[in-house]
Order: C-alpha cells, then sequence, then structure tokens
C-alpha cells in the first residue's frame, strides 16, 4: 500500500514529490481516521521483519563489479549497479553463467 500526502491530487508541485506527511489538521479528514478517505500510516501495515527489504522471499543484491557477480549465490534477487556496456555484459554474461540472471 502506498500512503500519499493529502491533497496530493490537487497540486502539480505534490504530486512530483509523491511523499508522506503527517496530517496537523483538526478539520483534515485523513488525520480524524474518517472511512472512505485514504488510509494514515499506522503501525498495522508494517510487514514481517523477516521479509522486509526481500522480493518474493529473495535478498536483494547489489552487484557493482566482477568480484561481487563471482560471489554470488543462489536463492539472491540480483540487481546489476552503475556499470559500464562492457561490464556490464562481462556480469551478465558470468550470471547467466550460473543461472543467477533470468
Amino acid at each position: 500500500m502506498k500512503f500519499l500526502r493529502t491533497s496530493t491530487n490537487y497540486y502539480k508541485r505534490l504530486k512530483r514529490k509523491q511523499k508522506w506527511r503527517k496530517p496537523k489538521g483538526i478539520d483534515n479528514k485523513i488525520g480524524q481516521k474518517i472511512r472512505g478517505k485514504q488510509a494514515r500510516v499506522s503501525i498495522g501495515y508494517g510487514t514481517n521483519r523477516k521479509e522486509r527489504g526481500k522480493i518474493n522471499g529473495k535478498q536483494i543484491v547489489l552487484v557493482r563489479n566482477l568480484r561481487e557477480a563471482n560471489k554470488l549465490e543462489k536463492g539472491n534477487f540480483v540487481v546489476i549497479g552503475k556499470l559500464g556496456k562492457k561490464k556490464r555484459k562481462e556480469v551478465e554474461k558470468i550470471l547467466n553463467e550460473r543461472g543467477l540472471l533470468k
């Protein structure tokens, strides 16, 4: 669930930021938790600690060079970092050979 700041649909400059801010006004419908209005951030929406920072139960690993690509294990979600064209192809080749890249 994505929590949006109040009135992001009215103002162009707020649409760009899309960042949660706590509603502070006494008449604010989100602050009053009125039914039918957008949800307010609260503890109950948190994810399980064991699953935080993962995609489909896989740990996210950022690969920045060939050494890191060689150290990878199965069961990780691979994200190739900022690399040039040549290095990126080399890293992709290594990951494909090991079956870590889809």
